[in-house]
């Protein structure tokens, strides 16, 4: 990194974790500083008491404080607060939004599921438009977002209320899960994918955990294609070993281990609904997004997310 190159960050309140990230930027790519995330399972508590309630505020505003601290000490130039599904559902989100304006100086903007999709779309092409239809396929752990996009034709969006963590808690009881809960798994992901827009993507990528989590899962790089023979692969290896078991073998936590089969069960069913049989994986997300359209757009972001997709 340079001394002139320019820094930003992102900082993300998702269902699972809340997570940093700070990375200089180039003129094609981010190059990663800091990455690095606290898990506080609002989705869950958000479920539970449809509110984050005053010890939930005030750890998540902890957190934010130090996540924003240890981005000025780097350098950053923006600093972007997002939150997704959690705070979209949370009754008291705005006294949290206070909260955190308070104690950060900084606005926590709460995205649309639109929103999200965008900025996952975003952060995976780093804002060059395909040459052909991209299916960015973004898994979280309370929510699900896709968009298609195409050189000769407007936008495609899809979403769904509903992501890993929720899917997983939905159904599965067992650990690990029995093969009734997989194909419930199953069953459902498909229900919900027969809603998602119509649209024919040429190749797809899946943005975030999901994706890099089932190759750490089969023993392979992190960014390798998952073809619908490993993501069948690694549904047998989840549904034959307890999730501490496979916690302790790739290093994932065992919470991220019992939401992958719901998040693999998620890929199938995006990949038969459009047709496809592989997806290339990504370590971007809507951080890398958020970055990459701060840059470029400053605090007026949110109003040309649209325009930033199209390059």
């Amino acid at each position: 990194m340079t001394a002139e190159a320019l820094v930003g960050a992102a900082v993300d309140v998702g269902s699972n974790s809340v997570h940093l990230l700070v990375a200089s930027i180039g003129r094609s790519r981010l190059r990663t500083i800091v990455d690095e995330s606290v898990q506080l399972g609002f989705g869950s508590v958000v479920d539970r008491q449809g509110r984050l309630a005053p010890e939930g505020r005030a750890a998540g505003v902890e957190v934010l404080q130090g996540y924003v601290d240890q981005a000025r000490t780097l350098g950053a130039a923006h600093i972007t607060l997002v939150a997704t599904e959690p705070l979209r559902r949370a009754s008291d989100r705005s006294e949290f939004q206070s909260d955190v304006l308070r104690a950060t100086g900084l606005p926590l903007h709460v995205l649309s599921r639109e929103a999200e999709a965008e900025l996952a779309f975003l952060g995976v092409t780093a804002g060059q438009r395909p040459s052909a239809p991209l299916l960015v396929l973004d898994i979280g752990g309370g929510s699900t977002q896709l968009m298609v996009a195409a050189p000769d034709a407007d936008p495609v969006v899809g979403t769904l209320a509903t992501g890993s963590a929720r899917l997983a808690e939905a159904v599965v009881d067992h650990d690990p899960p029995t093969s009734s809960e997989i194909g419930a798994l199953r069953a459902e992901a498909m229900r919900l994918f027969a809603e998602m827009p119509q649209a024919r993507p040429a190749r797809a990528v899946v943005a975030g955990g999901t994706g890099t989590n089932t190759n750490r899962l089969l023993g392979r790089i992190r960014l390798g294609i998952l073809e619908a023979g490993l993501l069948e692969r690694a549904m047998t290896e989840l549904a034959h070993q307890p999730a501490g078991m496979a916690a302790a073998r790739t290093g994932l936590s065992e919470r991220r281990v019992r939401q992958l089969p719901a998040g693999i069960a998620l890929v199938e069913a995006a990949l038969s609904r459009y047709g496809l049989s592989r997806i290339a994986t990504s370590d971007a997300s809507l951080r890398e997004g958020a970055i990459q359209a701060a840059a470029r757009a400053g605090d007026a972001w949110p109003d040309r997310l649209s325009s930033l997709i199209a390059g």
